[in-house]
């Protein structure tokens, strides 16, 4: 009994995370392997921030490009390229590009997925990691749960409470991995 009772606190948050998820338009950034440019990429870069304008929506961004390429910002605020070995390209879009996002980011082979959400008219978030859809303050709050299970000599709420923080801390960390 307490394993089905670990198990469904388990599955509610994994449930409400997979219920709550909003798509994201996916959208993959292919650069010739041979010649990586700086221009080119930050082309790629304008043309989503320009559909964004257009059409505000959410977006997952998928590079396939060598390594040695990376995202930097600039102190006044410009997004600038780089490729190993040649001068940066600066693309202007100031006050637009929320970074939400270690600088500089490097976008080669194994390089982050970029996950795009628009914020007001014109600007957007850009993040490096999965947004988490269960707040880590939920596992801990169930933690505590756990603890006041365990001190009443409840197991059948210990069980739930722990499963439930066990989901979690799983979408926290998936959230913060990826």
């Amino acid at each position: 009994m307490w394993i089905a009772l670990f198990i469904a606190g388990l599955s509610v948050p994994l449930a409400v995370a997979a219920l709550t998820r909003k798509r994201r338009l996916p959208v993959t950034v292919t650069v010739d392997a041979d010649d990586p440019r700086p221009k080119d990429m930050a082309g790629y870069l304008a043309e989503i921030a320009v559909r964004l304008d257009e059409r505000p929506e959410r977006m997952r961004v998928v590079f396939d490009a060598p390594p040695g390429i990376e995202l930097d910002m600039e102190p006044d605020g410009r997004l600038a390229v780089r490729v190993e070995g040649r001068r940066a390209y600066r693309l202007d879009l100031r006050r637009r590009w929320i970074a939400d996002h270690p600088v500089p980011l490097p976008l080669g082979s194994s390089g982050p997925v970029l996950y795009i959400d628009p914020v007001d008219k014109g600007r957007f978030r850009v993040s490096d990691r999965r947004p988490g859809h269960v707040p880590l303050a939920a596992a801990w709050i169930l933690c505590l749960v756990a603890i006041a299970a365990a001190i009443m000599f409840s197991p059948e709420l210990l069980a739930a409470a722990v499963g439930g923080a066990c989901g979690c801390a799983w979408l926290a960390r998936q959230g913060s991995s990826s």
